[in-house]
């Protein structure tokens, strides 16, 4: 039987159209989108070719080049500052006092290599997540009195190299291995599988044939996961690393340019007909000597100098190439491509760069609210989430062994006493005057406390609270008086009238009170 035709409007045959038809320009497959095809895998097997080579192109990048260096630089200083510091939310008064003493003297020996404070410690994972996209703290546990050490407990941070990324394998329990990291059955991460030594490290040091297996509850793997199912992280100035090596390819060009145009080179030539001098013939027979012997099949190179002078042999003359300058182009293409470069980068074009020019008070507040949602984001998921909370757990646990603190009921419920709120570095204002006046009015307002605007300039309200006490009581035993002491001196700047009756509104209770007293009197 036929199979029935199908008409169109105008009476002919519809013909059955095989061909991918696309409603979305970034689906088409016409001219200008025909020969972009990119990758379909799944993020770890993009991870897995690449991650090597990208690790090292970052970390030389930052090397090498001022403006990573700079930018690298920028963005730790804004995420970590002087450190992301616990403030104790659990227990009593007497317990919080405990325990900040007790972290404040630990802070100063979390590092397992004796270099670094537990601050420092934060800012040296923000650079190895910045650089390399990952980095991993192992939890050591020693022998406090074999080390002197506040409580048995220490912290150790490899670079990311140690965790093989092309180590994957299937085990016969239903786990599997996954670029170095071990699942079991539910997908839950129960190892590690690390070099003992740094693959790369110097001949004589590096053992690369030893690879163990640490316990997931050991391991401090931090970095941005920015897909599901993500098990490594990459460099996060990943998209900014072909643009810049592009520029600075195009720098080095201008700059030999530019190295050459200024050298001063002048030639001296004779007429074909003439005879040389004595000196000439002397000049030449060393020029002959530098550059190999006489051989006149041989072209004549020389390294060109500020002031060099050169003979030049009858008949021969010189050309030089004489590329067009840039002119008024190159300030902006460096711009552009900078900007490009910061944007990928998750820092300020103005502070990668030092550039301020065209910026005033309301572009760059507003430039500065946008990259601190960024470096926020970056604080609360990553780095305290994946570091900060996890370590204070582990200090409260071992504070509590070797009885740094009283609790009776941490052993049996401790979750009530390993509350703890992290207060984040703070940036200062932009604008001092209009940014405190309008905190002020906040606070006064009801909108705003003032534990929120302490801790967005990353000050603890209660130590700014005590310090204060301190030194009006100070101010009071030495009989001083200052303006920003409020019984004293109004916001105006005018003395606090200490008699009622100067005082026209205490004067005006006064006298209702007094007349009040009358009417009882006379009742």
């Amino acid at each position: 039987m036929k199979k029935p035709t199908l008409l169109g409007p105008n009476g002919k045959p519809i013909r059955a159209n095989n061909g991918f038809t696309s409603g979305f320009d970034a689906a088409s497959t016409g001219r200008r989108m025909k020969n972009y095809r990119p990758s379909s895998a799944a993020i770890n097997a993009l991870v897995n070719g690449s991650l090597g080579r990208m690790r090292d192109r970052a970390r030389d990048q930052v090397r090498n080049i001022p403006w990573m260096r700079r930018a690298d630089r920028s963005f730790v200083a804004n995420v970590v500052g002087n450190g992301i510091r616990p403030i104790p939310k659990g227990g009593d008064k007497s317990f919080q006092a405990a325990i900040k003493e007790a972290w404040n003297e630990w802070v100063m020996e979390a590092d397992a290599d004796g270099r670094l404070d537990f601050y420092g410690l934060q800012a040296l994972i923000v650079r190895s997540v910045y650089q390399s996209g990952e980095v991993l703290v192992r939890k050591i546990f020693r022998p406090t009195d074999d080390f002197n050490l506040l409580i048995p407990f220490q912290l150790k941070v490899l670079e990311a190299d140690h965790l093989d990324h092309v180590y994957n394998v299937h085990l016969s329990d239903g786990g599997k291995i996954v670029q170095g990291i071990e699942f079991d059955a539910l997908d839950r991460v129960v190892a590690y599988h690390l070099w003992k030594e740094h693959p790369n490290e110097m001949l004589g040091i590096r053992d690369p044939a030893r690879r163990i297996r640490v316990p997931a509850d050991e391991i401090l793997h931090i970095f941005e996961v920015e897909r599901p199912g993500q098990t490594r992280g990459f460099p996060k100035i990943a998209s900014s690393i072909l643009r810049m090596l592009d520029l600075m390819e195009y720098e080095d060009a201008e700059l030999v340019r530019k190295k050459f145009a200024a050298y001063l080179t002048f030639f001296i030539t004779s007429p074909a007909d003439d005879e040389r001098s004595v000196l000439d013939e002397e000049i030449a027979e060393a020029l002959a000597s530098v550059g190999g012997g006489s051989d006149e099949s041989r072209p004549f190179e020389t390294d060109l100098e500020p002031g060099t002078g050169l003979y030049l042999d009858p008949g021969q003359e010189v050309k030089t190439a004489e590329p067009a300058d840039v002119g008024s182009t190159y300030d902006p293409f460096v711009k552009m491509n900078l900007r490009a470069a910061a944007a990928g980068s998750d820092v300020m074009y103005e502070a990668m760069t030092g550039d301020l020019s065209g910026v005033n008070f309301s572009s760059i507040r507003w430039g500065l609210n946008e990259a601190q949602r960024i470096w926020e984001q970056f604080q609360n998921q990553l780095l305290i989430a994946q570091f900060c909370t996890p370590v204070w757990r582990t200090f409260m646990f071992e504070s509590f062994k070797v009885g740094l603190f009283e609790a009776e009921d941490f052993a049996f419920n401790p979750r009530p006493f390993l509350k703890v709120k992290w207060l984040t570095p703070g940036w200062p204002y932009v604008n001092p005057q209009q940014e405190a006046t309008a905190d002020k009015v906040a606070v006064r307002s009801g909108f705003l406390s003032r534990t929120d605007v302490a801790g967005r300039r990353g000050y603890d309200v209660s130590e700014v609270d005590q310090e204060s006490h301190a030194d009006i009581s100070r101010a009071d035993s030495l009989g001083l008086v200052y303006d920003t002491d409020p019984r004293a001196v109004s916001d105006k700047g005018h003395a606090q009238p200490t008699d009622p009756a100067q005082d026209p509104d205490k004067q005006e209770e006064s006298d209702a009170e007094a007349d009040e007293l009358d009417l009882i009197k006379t009742e």
